[in-house]
């Protein structure tokens, strides 16, 4: 895969100034690659802020992660089966 080349972003560009296109010189009904990547960039900033939230706040909680096997009950835990009376062999 070859690596893009970004054009610079150029607030003063006529586009820009005429609401008619973005910085990098491409009209609003066109694709354009750097704003596109851009805005991915952005969304994967709040990505990670949004699992280190949610992982801290399951850490609080004392919630398993996701993904993480569970933790074995200690010998001496009481199963629930075992507190109701009834035994799963």
């Amino acid at each position: 895969m070859s690596q893009h080349e970004p054009k610079p972003h150029d607030p003063q560009h006529p586009y820009a100034l005429k609401f008619i296109g973005c910085g990098h010189g491409v009209l609003f009904g066109n694709e354009c690659v750097d704003c596109e990547i851009v805005g991915l960039i952005g969304e994967y900033k709040r990505a990670v802020k949004t699992v280190a939230r949610v992982r801290d706040r399951l850490r609080v909680l004392g919630a398993p992660m996701p993904g993480q096997k569970k933790k074995s009950l200690p010998s001496n835990a009481v199963n629930s089966a075992d507190a109701v009376g009834g035994r799963l062999e």
